[in-house]
Parts: structure tokens; sequence; C-alpha cells
């Protein structure tokens, strides 16, 4: 265990009615990359977002791996070690696929994965059902962190993050048939996600160092999939301010940009409003999946 260190949360948000001793009817659900973990609760009884905490592993703390970066978050946040009614981790990585479920076969997901992705010997690969489609998706862990979240928690439900984001799409906007383009915005990271007649018919991940790299995968998706940027409308999510140069380009040349609403079927506490409705649109609606 790494001690001595100290980092600074990115953002942290806590109510007031937050209570350790009531964890029983608490849900923890954390997200993780290789640059960053965030975590939120939610009161499972009451239905209502109680805290947010993000961290990122930057420049300043280069030193640490990314397993000694999780050891530090949870040495400076004891609540992350309380027995919760139910936890789930979520994984932001490229390192992923999609199976039908008609032709998926457990003992072979490692062979699906490896076909479509080039995993290393220290992978670990998982899977999970969709709620909202028939579909496994198939993903990979490196296998210290996951023994890592294994030794904190007794029962963990393991996800891909893109499959959060499919699912809470696909629930939240279930009435609505015309195709959808979502693009939820991560640091160096973003995916794209496509619906259409309350199906998911696209969902890719990409990585960029800056605005002109998103843009160019954005339309090149466009592009193949012969979507007019001047007539589709884009919803956009995660950590993306209005006043950004991301922003601002995809303004540029994609007609209509807008701003996902957040899941009004839970509550907030109010101390959510101090970051905008559609940061971390993923992570808080990962209790979907529970």
């Amino acid at each position: 265990m790494v001690t001595g260190s100290k980092i600074k949360a990115h953002l942290e948000l806590v109510d007031e009615s937050f209570d350790k001793k009531a964890v029983d009817q608490l849900c923890l659900t954390i997200q993780i990359s290789d640059s960053s973990i965030c975590f939120s609760v939610i009161d499972w009884s009451n239905s209502k977002q109680l805290l947010l905490k993000d961290y990122y592993l930057d420049e300043q703390i280069k030193e640490l791996t990314l397993l000694n970066f999780y050891e530090v978050i949870f040495e400076q946040n004891p609540l992350l070690s309380h027995p919760y009614k139910k936890i789930s981790v979520s994984i932001c990585n490229s390192l992923y696929t999609y199976v039908p479920s008609p032709l998926f076969e457990a003992n072979a997901a490692k062979s699906y994965l490896t076909f479509n992705c080039k995993l290393s010997e220290n992978d670990e690969v998982l899977f999970a059902p969709m709620k909202n489609m028939s579909a496994n998706c198939i993903f990979a862990l490196d296998k210290k962190i996951k023994s890592f979240f294994d030794y904190q928690f007794t029962d963990i439900k393991y996800l891909h993050q893109t499959m959060v984001l499919s699912d809470a799409v696909l629930n939240n906007f279930k009435n609505k048939e015309q195709q959808s383009v979502i693009v939820n915005i991560r640091k160096n990271n973003f995916d794209t996600l496509i619906t259409k007649d309350k199906k998911t018919e696209l969902i890719n991940t990409f990585h960029y160092t800056n605005a002109d790299d998103l843009l160019y995968y954005l339309l090149y998706i466009f592009e193949q999939l012969s979507i007019n940027p001047d007539k589709q409308e884009v919803l956009v999510c995660g950590e993306i301010l209005k006043n950004s140069t991301v922003y601002d380009k995809m303004i540029k040349y994609i007609r209509h940009v807008d701003f996902i609403n957040r899941n009004n079927s839970i509550e907030y506490s109010y101390k959510f409003n101090e970051m905008p409705e559609h940061f971390y649109y993923s992570l808080l609606n990962q209790y979907q999946q529970f």
C-alpha cells in the first residue's frame, strides 16, 4: 500500500445527508480508466444521488503506477471501504467488443475479444449481458487491477463503460425511434453511440489529443454511415464545457449540437447543481445496471 501521497479531487460533491452508518441502503458505482477514477453513491431506498468524486492521474503524480494511484485514492477515502448494498465497477478502455446473444459462448469470450483487440498477458477477459439489447459485452481488465478491487469488495459487478452508456441512452430515450447520435467525452477519449428504432446501431471509442482529432473521427463515422452533419442532431455528454475548444469545433461543422439532459427519473443532491447536467452521464446512470 502506498502511503504519504495526497491527491486532490478534480471534483467533489457530498450531500450533508450522506450517512456512513446507513450504507446498507446505499449503492456505490465506480468508473475507472488508465488515468482516472470517479465514483458516486446513490441512496437506493430514496433514489437519490448523494455523492460524486473524481480523481485524475495527472502529470504531477506520474511517478505513481495506476495500481498505486488507486491505492492512494482508497486510503484517502475510507468511505469506499464500507459494506454497501450493491457495488459496480465500470471500465473505460478500448478493449471491448459485442457479440449477439444467440452467437455468444462463454468459453469463447477470450477468442471473440482477441479477434477484435490486441490483449496482453496481463489482461483478464470479462463479460456481461446487455439489458436493453440481445448481446453480451466482452472486455478486458488488467489482472492486478481486478485483484485490487476484488480484495476491496466481496461482491462486485464488473461492467464496461460503453454498455452502461448504451443501456442508459436506450432506457432514458425509450420513446425515441428516430436516429440519435450521442458523443460521450472524457479526458483523452470519447465514445460515439448511434441508436435508431430503440436499438444500438454503433458504438465505438476513440483516443484523441485535440479537438481536430475528435472532429475527424466523428465526421468519418458520419461519412461511413451517410449521416448528414447539417441535419443530424448530436447530443453531447461527459466532461466538456460549452466554452471549450472541442465544442467550438463541433458546432462549426455540425449544425445541431446540444447537451444531453440529466436522467430525471431519480433525484440529485443540490450539490450536483455545481456542475453541468451533462457531466458524468454514464457514471450517474450506472445504478441502472443493478
